[in-house]
């Protein structure tokens, strides 16, 4: 195997960041500084972002530049009719964003997205999943990134029912089935996101183990984290709407060859972050936790690499540059 082989079927790194940012609402001009500052540090060690509630110009707003920061897509997914709520008239949920960074650092190497490789998905007129595709430049390994904010309730600024819950899990299904559509077993799909799972025993975590999902967090820590809720207060928070919830989510379904069930992925690291106010602890950048995860993606065949597979990579790799 010769150097550019080796370095082919070598373990990359992927660091995504999933983060809910709680639209416009909840002293909103009060904690857009504190939120521009928590964007910013995540755009600053994520390869991949996954942002929802966020509308088609907010992220510039908070200082989202894709010159300054060297994110070379920021995908938006609006939403077909925005979520508001009549008793808040700062309450507005217009979509998600997934953006991909070109930084270079780590392993000095750079994911780069796919060419018309994103879509998006209507789940209801008021909810939506997109999915695109990236590559790594040196080995051309591919992933699928897959970003969503599943129903949370009929009242906006009120607590989950059961129904809700139910409707929940369809619109799960359907995002997995979408999402998974023409993707071979081989290609490691992460599907970050609010999921706004809220009861004990919802269908989220066993409608991913299904189909082959590990939770990040998880896997690294052996349980799953409360995201929601911050100490963010705000006179539009209702006391009796603040719940705990395990909402958001990086779940990652690991690549396989036939007949090999042996996982090309592991997770690093996964921690959660929020930014508070230093002179307010009730004011905080969203009622959300963000969670970051960095995972470990190995080519196919790591070990002794078949001839194939490495012809495979290098193959990928020149279309990666012809992408780039």
């Amino acid at each position: 195997m010769d150097e550019f082989d080796a370095m082919s079927m070598s373990p990359v790194t992927l660091t995504v960041g999933t983060f809910n940012i709680y639209n416009t609402t909840a002293r909103y001009p009060e904690r857009k500084a504190i939120l521009s500052k928590a964007v910013g540090q995540l755009l600053g060690r994520c390869h991949v972002l996954g942002v929802q509630e966020v509308g088609a110009n907010q992220l510039e707003t908070l200082g989202v530049r894709i010159i300054d920061m060297n994110f070379a897509k920021i995908l938006h997914a609006p939403l077909e009719q925005p979520i508001v709520a009549p008793s808040d008239p700062s309450f507005s949920i217009a979509g998600n964003a997934i953006l991909i960074s070109h930084l270079s650092y780590g392993q000095g190497f750079m994911w780069v997205a796919k060419p018309d490789s994103h879509k998006t998905l209507a789940l209801s007129p008021q909810r939506v999943v997109q999915t695109t595709r990236i590559c790594h430049m040196a080995t051309g390994i591919e992933i699928v990134v897959a970003n969503t904010h599943l129903h949370w309730s009929t009242n906006p600024l009120g607590v989950s029912s059961r129904e809700d819950a139910a409707l929940r899990g369809e619109q799960l299904k359907r995002s997995l089935e979408w999402v998974e559509d023409g993707v071979s077993s081989g290609t490691t799909i992460v599907f970050l996101g609010d999921f706004n799972s809220f009861f004990d025993d919802e269908e989220t975590f066993s409608l991913f183990c299904e189909r082959g999902y590990f939770s990040s967090h998880k896997a690294k820590h052996g349980h799953e984290a409360v995201t929601v809720p911050t100490p963010l207060e705000a006179p539009t928070i209702l006391p009796e709407s603040v719940v705990e919830q395990q909402a958001d989510l990086v779940m990652v379904r690991g690549g396989v060859r036939d007949g090999d069930t042996e996982t090309r992925v592991r997770v690093k690291s996964c921690y959660l972050a929020n930014e508070v106010s230093a002179t307010d602890k009730s004011l905080c950048a969203s009622d959300h936790f963000s969670v970051t995860a960095e995972i470990e993606v190995r080519p196919m065949g790591v070990g002794p690499g078949t001839q194939a597979e490495i012809d495979h990579i290098k193959m990928m790799r020149e279309q990666a540059r012809g992408a780039g």
